[in-house]
């Protein structure tokens, strides 16, 4: 059995005369000249289909019924990303969620990084400036006199009896 060019139509022998008879699909009888829409559907995603075939639902035509080769060559320049849209766009999601939490924790540690200078620094200021008080304190401050110490028995005897002479001078 040896097929024609043309896919919808078989070419056979008759078994009785040893003749070529042609046979068409009668399934395919009513296709005229092979001409297609591209369809898009709402994930963006492209397909060829017989001009003359409804189109179905979910699926709407991009520009004019064209031969076959016309519209694979327009489906190779505009389907680039063969992502379907739902799933480009959850990605899109996904990459500016992690762009905003990689900024975030960097905004979040500058701060620190701020913050431990400045506390350092604020720190380092606190010392200076207790050292300069203390030495402005030491520098202000009076000399006090010291305690005075514990009297020794001598002492002790020399007052008392200095005590007693005044008494006996006063009395």
């Amino acid at each position: 059995m040896a097929e024609s060019a043309h896919p919808e139509t078989t070419e056979n022998k008759d078994l009785a005369t040893n003749e070529a008879v042609t046979h068409s699909n009668p399934m395919t009888e009513d296709i005229p000249p092979e001409l297609y829409l591209v369809l898009k559907n709402h994930e963006e995603q492209y397909s060829i289909w017989p001009d003359y075939k409804p189109i179905p639902q979910g699926w709407v035509q991009e520009g004019e019924a064209k031969p076959k080769e016309d519209c694979l060559n327009y489906i190779d320049d505009v389907w680039t990303d063969m992502r379907p849209l739902s799933l480009r766009k959850e990605m899109a999601r996904l990459e500016t969620e992690r762009q905003q939490a990689l900024e975030q924790s960097e905004e979040a540690a500058a701060p620190d990084k701020v913050a431990d200078k400045s506390a350092t620094k604020t720190a380092k200021t606190e010392q200076a400036q207790a050292k300069t008080k203390d030495s402005v304190v030491t520098a202000s401050k009076p000399k006090t006199q010291s305690k005075p110490k514990t009297q020794t028995k001598a002492k002790a005897k020399k007052t008392a009896s200095t005590t007693t002479k005044v008494k006996k001078v006063q009395g």
